[in-house]
């Protein structure tokens, strides 16, 4: 919890300096690099304390061959001024969210257990474009455990019709039910 509550403080910070230098796209661009290159190995490097946060710049600075945006430069300094340097994949996801709710997108994913075809996405991102109200970036997946339906996940939401998570339910409903004897026969 507390961890997401830092991240979000940070990509608010991001979203809001970057929207002020009117940066807002290059910004975009150079984070989506960022987030990609932070892999385990890269993020276990920088959480070592014997490195001086001075130091951790440093590597950024070399990464981005001194062509990053001041405000992306300024932000990663803070964020290694502060040690939040482990937050930042997470940061970096929720300035994503935060610069496509201002465009009036949300990404969602959708999986199912066959592939569907182009026209089948095309027509559900368009009904859910509607029924959200927003622009859908949609993702598709597959995932034969679901055995059948479809399972979506908008933002932090997930709308789970599957015939997995039916059969699921009718178990539980099965195992919570009291069952008596058998009636006699007459």
């Amino acid at each position: 919890m507390l961890a997401s509550l830092i991240a979000q403080r940070y990509a608010k910070a991001l979203f809001e300096a970057a929207s002020e230098a009117k940066d807002l796209d290059r910004v975009v661009a150079e984070a989506d690099g960022l987030a990609a290159a932070l892999a385990p190995a890269v993020l276990a490097s920088l959480a070592r304390p014997t490195l001086a946060p001075s130091q951790k710049l440093s590597v950024f600075e070399k990464a981005f061959e001194g062509g990053a945006s001041p405000v992306l430069m300024a932000f990663i300094k803070a964020v290694l001024d502060n040690k939040r340097e482990r937050f930042l994949p997470q940061t970096l996801a929720h300035f994503k969210g935060l610069v496509m709710e201002s465009q009036g997108r949300v990404s969602a994913s959708l999986t199912s257990a066959t592939p569907l075809s182009a026209k089948d996405l095309a027509s559900l991102s368009e009904s859910l474009g509607k029924r959200f109200k927003k622009k859908i970036e949609l993702t598709a997946l597959t995932d034969a455990r679901l055995l059948g339906g479809l399972k979506l996940q908008v933002g932090d939401t997930v709308y789970d019709g599957s015939l997995a998570a039916r059969l699921d339910k009718l178990a539980q409903l099965l195992s919570r039910a009291e069952i008596g004897p058998e009636p006699k026969k007459a």
